[in-house]
């Protein structure tokens, strides 16, 4: 994308040969921080000193920069994708509009909430959670779990050992639990 709007006309498909010479580096710090990229830093000659230039320019919007002149002019893979990383994180230069962020969250039925409604979209993300393990096919509690209203399911615990169970087998002691629902009195739990 910056690289795009940068005017750089090459595609780069190799993180280590294709920004090697540091010109695909210098037009992506130029679109995210203009102001970062010394004057003429595409026009120096020397492969060591515009990746030098390239590293100044990556401090300068916040990067860590860790790589040497010569591990870019080397094309090392590990290390640039570290340095593309790092940028990124610090400054991905995207405009993302107010607008859209908030219509992609009325759209995920994230809205505007309040801490009611912050309370409710825990117990639902706990919910889901829960439910992507298969409670059926543990051996406790003789009859499958399916979490539809969470104080309800786990207000006896066995929906709780059904998970430490799928989570982790044989670590529920069974001869110490009553697992069947129908036998449980109503006022004790497991």
């Amino acid at each position: 994308y910056h690289l795009d709007k940068g005017g750089y006309g090459k595609k780069i498909k190799n993180l280590g040969s294709d920004l090697k010479d540091s010109q695909a580096f210098l037009v992506l710090l130029g679109q995210i921080d203009a102001s970062c990229v010394k004057e003429g830093a595409s026009a120096i000659a020397d492969p060591k000193e515009r990746a030098a230039a390239v590293i100044d320019a990556a401090r300068a919007i916040g990067a860590k920069s860790f790589i040497k002149p010569a591990d870019i002019v080397s094309g090392n893979k590990r290390l640039i994708l570290a340095l593309v990383a790092q940028i990124f994180n610090t400054n991905s230069g995207l405009e993302i509009k107010k607008e859209e962020v908030e219509a992609a969250f009325e759209a995920a039925g994230l809205g505007d909430e309040d801490d009611e409604s912050s309370a409710n979209r825990e117990v639902r993300t706990y919910k889901q959670w829960a439910s992507s393990f298969d409670l059926s096919s543990t051996s406790i509690g003789g009859d499958s779990t399916t979490l539809t209203d969470m104080r309800e399911n786990i207000r006896d615990g066995v929906a709780l050992l059904q998970l430490i169970e799928c989570m982790q087998p044989g670590l529920v002691d069974k001869k110490k639990c009553t697992l069947k629902r129908s036998k449980l009195n109503k006022f004790k739990g497991v």
